[in-house]
């Protein structure tokens, strides 16, 4: 992504009564990457930008991804018996398989090793008791497959309210689809079995995840990827999309519904994951989400810490992986969704019907939206009355029109979005705000931090892209760049 020149906001020529408008700015640490934004005039303790991209989402109630194509597959129809698949079912990788679930829950479970691709689709477990699984409380577990592995349509039931873990993922080589699946009632605890809802504690080439709804006392999506520890095994992307998880009230100790990787994980993390329509419901004693709902939490230290915004969502704005790359791609929004659960009750299971797919089953692709959040990769303030100085090392961004004419620039950089960009807002938070406040313009990018002053700072280019009127402390403003902003 590149942009269409840089921008500055300015309160130049304008009245200000009460005193001039002090934006506090908390000044993270971001890896170096080309410049391709520049924002002047904006007072903020916190400034982002945030773009609203399309992606492929299925329409009509399609799921985004149909099954692999198989070739002359073998079909496996497995029993309901309390020990059928309690032990491995052994796969050839060179070959696709079918597996048919009973009729009625399968009370034991299946651990699946090997196959090219696989494809499970309708179904329900409802275990009884875990034996023979050398000590591991795993329903669902797949590991060692080379091709696409497509699960759909399962539920998981807990009748007799046991501690497991629903799937758990140790296929490195393999894509990994979960769809239309509904989990109910985990149960666990950190000094029994450490329960989670979908874990690829193995890795995955990439993991899919599209309509899931799960309930969880425990842990629910535990997606830790951090390529210097072998106990969990390295992945590529991770895409998340029509999701609900709803904590339940812990038996002692209930832990994170979502988890990416704490503080000193995070600097390792080695993942990429793409949210889009994913919702986290807290237990009260837990909320905001951000407390125990989700890891990094909000309060965390930058640059891993979550960020909320507007009410209700949560994103990970300055978090770079690894490589360098966004770690975090949109945002989580905390509470139920609007429409009740992605997957609700009935839709899993033994009579599952599958509503086919946004591809390779006749389907068609529409455009949804999802989010990407970035920080201020350079900031600083210029003042008239101090032409010749540079405040690049300042802890905060000051806008003045009297007694002293300062402005205030940022530049975001916006490389490596992929999607058509359909908006593009610049938010920012008034630690002291202003009767007036700044007007936003773009302006061109050749500008460092340590070195901008009145002197040198850039012209600005055409009208104004905004211009705020009374401006309260502690509020939040929001500007629309759309224009700024293109896709590659």
């Amino acid at each position: 992504m590149r942009s269409n020149g840089s921008i500055p906001v300015s309160r130049a020529g304008k009245g200000v009564s009460g005193g001039r408008a002090v934006f506090a700015f908390d000044r993270p640490s971001v890896p170096s990457v080309i410049a391709t934004l520049a924002l002047a005039g904006l007072l903020a303790w916190i400034a982002s930008l945030v773009l609203t991209k399309n992606t492929c989402a299925a329409i009509g109630g399609k799921l985004r991804w149909s099954p692999p194509a198989l070739t002359s597959p073998t079909t496996i129809n497995l029993t309901t018996g309390e020990q059928a698949g309690a032990s491995s079912v052994n796969l050839d990788n060179t070959k696709d398989y079918i597996l048919r679930m009973p009729s009625t829950p399968k009370q034991g479970a299946l651990w699946i090793g090997g196959g090219r691709n696989v494809v499970i689709i309708g179904g329900e477990f409802a275990p009884t008791r875990f034996t023979d699984l050398a000590g591991d409380n795993i329903v669902l577990k797949l590991y060692k497959q080379v091709g696409t592995v497509h699960i759909e349509g399962l539920k998981f039931s807990n009748p007799n309210s046991l501690e497991f873990d629903a799937i758990a993922i140790d296929a490195p080589q393999a894509i990994v689809q979960i769809e239309n699946v509904r989990v109910d009632t985990l149960l666990g605890s950190q000094a029994t079995n450490h329960s989670d809802l979908v874990q690829p504690y193995g890795g995955a080439k990439e993991l899919r995840i599209d309509h899931f709804t799960g309930q969880s006392a425990l842990q629910g999506l535990f997606l830790l990827n951090n390529k210097y520890d072998t106990a969990c095994g390295p992945y590529g992307p991770v895409r998340l999309s029509n999701i609900n998880i709803r904590q339940m009230e812990p038996q002692t100790d209930g832990r994170y519904m979502l988890y990416f990787a704490n503080s000193s994980e995070a600097p390792n993390f080695a993942g990429q994951v793409h949210l889009s329509n994913v919702y986290i419901s807290a237990l009260p004693q837990y909320s905001p989400a951000g407390s125990y709902g989700m890891m990094p939490r909000v309060g965390m230290s930058a640059p891993y810490g979550a960020i909320r915004y507007d009410t209700n969502k949560v994103h990970w704005p300055n978090w770079r992986s690894a490589d360098g790359s966004l770690a975090i791609n949109g945002f989580i929004s905390e509470g139920d969704p609007a429409t009740g659960d992605f997957v609700p009750a009935g839709v899993a299971g033994y009579n599952y019907v599958s509503p086919g797919y946004a591809s390779g089953d006749g389907g068609t692709t529409t455009p949804t939206t999802s989010t990407a959040s970035f920080l201020p990769q350079a900031d600083a303030s210029v003042n008239q009355s101090y032409a010749g100085t540079n405040y690049g090392t300042a802890k905060g961004l000051l806008v003045d029109s009297s007694p002293q004419r300062m402005n205030s620039y940022l530049r975001f950089s916006v490389s490596g979005v992929s999607g058509t960009v359909r908006g593009a807002k610049l938010r920012l938070y008034a630690y002291d705000g202003s009767s007036d406040g700044p007007a936003l313009y773009s302006t061109g990018s050749s500008w460092s931090e340590t070195g901008i002053t009145w002197n040198n700072r850039p012209a600005v280019s055409g009208s104004a892209l905004g211009d705020k009127g009374s401006v309260s402390d502690g509020a939040w403003v929001e500007y629309d760049v759309t224009p700024t902003v293109k896709g590659k």
